[in-house]
């Protein structure tokens, strides 16, 4: 269970290499503490402690949008917690929000840069902090793409200048509006392709927590098989990005959120929607994934599928990489990625949103 104090300081952290979207975190965070005393000789009252330990899921409202944390055995239930975020851009763009491992700050594209904000625990509120913007109007380059890295203290982001994508960073705990940005980080170039696959996620970070970008390999399916897929790869081995496209039914199985991805072995989900038909395909809800030396992705069942036959349309691990919820037309489940024993039904009917919803699930802390 991770939880958040004002009286906490930073410890360890957990957090995916793979990349946007589902962040499945374990960790401790540092928050204000109860300050000093007041001019009454008293101290103030210590701010409230938030528990983020459940399902974390962002509400998109007008103006302001909301993050709840809801308990994995009742995810359709009242959220314990609710923290509102301040509406510093329009509510969808919340969809691209990263947070902090600790979940102490988030950031996200804004018009003019990336808008970094603040948890507040006193006021259970983000409140923005800064926006990094490039220098000069007249630099032509964009900033975009903001993530924080898996220890939490550093926030990377791209900048943009012609064909040129460089990684650049800041100490975002202690950056101050119109300090320095490190701009140190690796370089490529723009892909050449307009709407390049995995153009939006085009790094990740290795184990040790560095940045690197990735290499597209694609791969048709043979004329006897039925898998196609395309993935990045970094370096130091890991997954930024893979889809597989099973085309005797065109089912498409995309990375499982929260889950560390390597080239040795790593999960992907089935996508589907609510409104998809039963599918046939052999490879189950979730299915163990591995890149073979012709840079094909194969796939082994690792979840079925369930009573519905339909893929899930919002699936998650757990902080401990050992339980995976997911959700289809039938319900919410929770089961082991381990194997053994049917998925245990957590609510009867759908309540979870996919990505490009009005609620979006971030995490299962």
């Amino acid at each position: 269970m991770s939880r958040l104090s004002a009286a906490t300081v930073p410890s360890a952290f957990r957090r995916t290499a793979a990349g946007f979207l589902l962040i499945p975190l374990l960790a401790s965070c540092g928050g204000q503490s109860g300050g000093e005393a007041s001019e009454t000789g008293r101290s103030p009252e210590p701010a409230p402690e938030i528990d983020f330990g459940g399902i974390v899921s962002v509400e998109m409202g007008d103006p302001a949008s909301t993050l709840t944390v809801a308990s994995p055995d009742d995810p359709c239930g009242d959220p314990k917690e609710r923290i509102e975020i301040e509406a510093v851009v329009p509510s969808l763009e919340v969809e691209r929000a990263w947070f902090a491992p600790d979940w102490s700050h988030l950031a996200l594209p804004a018009e003019n840069g990336i808008a970094v904000l603040r948890l507040d625990p006193r006021d259970k509120a983000y409140k923005e902090a800064y926006t990094l913007s490039p220098t000069g109007g007249g630099s032509g380059a964009s900033f975009t793409g903001p993530r924080f890295s898996p220890d939490g203290g550093r926030l990377w982001f791209e900048k943009r200048t012609g064909d040129t994508i460089r990684l650049v960073s800041i100490e975002h705990a202690s950056y101050e509006e119109g300090d320095d940005i490190d701009e140190t980080g690796p370089e490529s170039g723009v892909p050449e392709i307009e709407g390049d696959p995995g153009s939006e996620v085009l790094w990740a970070f290795t184990p040790e927590g560095e940045p690197q970008f990735g290499e597209l390999v694609q791969v048709e399916a043979p004329a006897d098989g039925v898998l196609s897929s395309e993935h990045r790869t970094t370096e130091g081995g890991q997954v930024a990005y893979a889809s597989v496209i099973v085309s005797e039914n065109v089912d498409e199985y995309v990375l499982l959120d929260g889950m560390p991805a390597a080239e040795d072995g790593f999960w992907m989900r089935g996508a589907g929607t609510l409104a998809a038909p039963e599918t046939s395909t052999p490879y189950g809800a979730i299915a163990e994934a591995s890149i073979e030396e012709d840079g094909s992705i194969s796939l082994s069942e690792a979840v079925p599928l369930g009573g519905d036959g339909r893929l899930p349309d919002v699936a998650v691990a757990d902080a401990d990489e050992e339980r995976v919820l997911f959700q289809t037309a039938s319900g919410v489940y929770t089961t082991s990625l381990s194997g053994g024993g049917e998925p245990e039904k957590v609510a009867e009917e759908p309540c979870l949103e996919p990505e490009l919803g009005p609620y979006k699930t971030l995490a299962w802390s």
